[in-house]
């Protein structure tokens, strides 16, 4: 697998175009149509258009997107960055002009814009393609009941922690992955030790509180465990940290050097508590919530959830952290 920060300067078999944030179900079935065409090229943007523009988050970070296309088969990955001015001010003719040496097939959704002021539509991308001999192919919306698969509804699923619905949408259940972080954190101190994963910043969270779900190592492991998501308000921390407890294992046989956390139920919000002892007293019942929240099928769906696994699997050869 190559990645490039550019448009195609080689030829490619073909390309499929979009940001693919969340990499859901709309976009693994888009994905998957351009294979059956042979395409062999994702042309994909990191920040996607809508985080330049509007500040949101992503719903997949670039080494999450990256870790996916190379499991789809995908052998040449073309990421731009929309914060470069000349990438986002490319008029539609010019972005077309640039990949037509390199690109017999373009595959796209419905709903797919290119160029500055998002100017080219489906219909200039068809009729450029019958002027060059271009094979250029359109997948239809991916739906749930009378919904539209979007990433923008994903988002808005997850930011109000909708997890239920934001797993249906895309297709396995949600997930922050990142290095971990070397430290004697808060927990270890209180007798409940942590793996203390490291969220980048520009990655949307469910809402601050405290989580089941499964905790995926670098070093082979898949865990129940109990997640702490923000900022310990008991202690005045002001970043927040994803702290992760495993519940099955025991912590000091755990050495990750990037782990992935997979949300399951949310069990509370997050809050300041009087004392270190109520605070305690707090956790132990969190832990009995989550042993009680045990479920094998969860943990077996997560070795059938295609992104996730594919992102554990690939730890070992994906870089966390670059693209940011």
């Amino acid at each position: 697998m190559v990645i490039r920060y550019s448009l195609p300067t080689y030829k490619v078999k073909g390309v499929v175009i979009g940001s693919f944030d969340g990499l859901h179900r709309g976009h693994v079935a888009l994905l998957g149509l351009a294979r059956k065409f042979g395409v062999d090229s994702v042309l994909t943007f990191y920040p996607v258009p809508k985080a330049v523009k509007e500040g949101v988050g992503h719903i997949t970070v670039l080494w999450e997107k990256v870790a996916g296309f190379s499991g789809m088969g995908f052998d040449n990955i073309f990421v731009l960055n929309f914060k470069d001015e000349r990438i986002r001010n490319m008029e539609a003719e010019e972005f077309l002009r640039k990949l037509e040496p390199y690109v017999d097939i373009i595959v796209v959704g419905f709903n797919f814009r290119f160029g500055r002021d998002r100017q080219g539509d489906i219909e200039m991308l068809k009729e450029w393609g019958k002027l060059h001999d271009k094979k250029i192919i359109v997948m239809e919306p991916e739906m749930e009941g009378d919904i539209v698969i979007s990433s923008s509804n994903i988002r808005q699923s997850i930011e109000e922690g909708k997890l239920e619905e934001a797993r249906i949408m895309l297709g396995y259940p949600y997930f922050a992955s990142g290095p971990v972080i070397r430290e004697r954190g808060i927990g270890t101190k209180m007798g409940f030790p942590t793996i203390n994963i490291q969220v980048p910043s520009d990655k949307i969270m469910p809402p601050y509180g405290v989580y089941s779900g499964l905790l995926a190592t670098d070093d082979g492991k898949v865990v129940w465990a109990v997640a702490n998501w923000g900022e310990a308000p008991t202690f005045g921390r002001k970043e927040p940290r994803l702290e992760v407890h495993v519940l099955d294992e025991v912590m000091g046989e755990l050495h990750p050097e990037k782990a992935l956390f997979v949300f399951q139920h949310f069990i509370r919000e997050e809050r300041k508590f009087d004392s270190v002892d109520e605070l305690k007293h707090q956790i132990d019942m969190d832990l009995k919530k989550a042993i009680s929240l045990y479920d094998p099928e969860f943990i077996h769906g997560f070795y059938r959830a295609f992104l996730p696994y594919t992102i554990w699997r690939s730890m070992s050869v994906i870089p966390f952290g670059y693209g940011r």
